[in-house]
């Protein structure tokens, strides 16, 4: 039988000191089903080809530098993109 993996994410937030962009709801009412993370590099670069949305986004210095360095249309038109 398969392992069966959920976590709260409010606990996963907590205990990791992760910082919130965007959530769709109360964290304390969402789980993470999957053990498998993405960082969207390629979609805020415009290229949304095989983007899971069943996985839990990442967006670390290198995507966070990326989005700063573009100019303010093209950052909010590849953040509209990815939310």
């Amino acid at each position: 039988m398969p392992e069966i993996y959920s976590v709260p994410l409010q606990k996963m937030v907590e205990d990791n000191g992760y910082t919130y962009i965007h959530c769709p709801q109360e964290a304390a009412r969402l789980s993470i089903s999957s053990r498998e993370v993405n960082r969207p590099g390629l979609i805020l670069a415009g290229f949304p080809e095989h983007f899971d949305p069943t996985r839990v986004q990442f967006l670390g210095y290198t995507e966070m530098d990326y989005i700063d360095s573009r100019r303010d249309d093209v950052r909010t038109a590849r953040l509209e993109d990815f939310l």
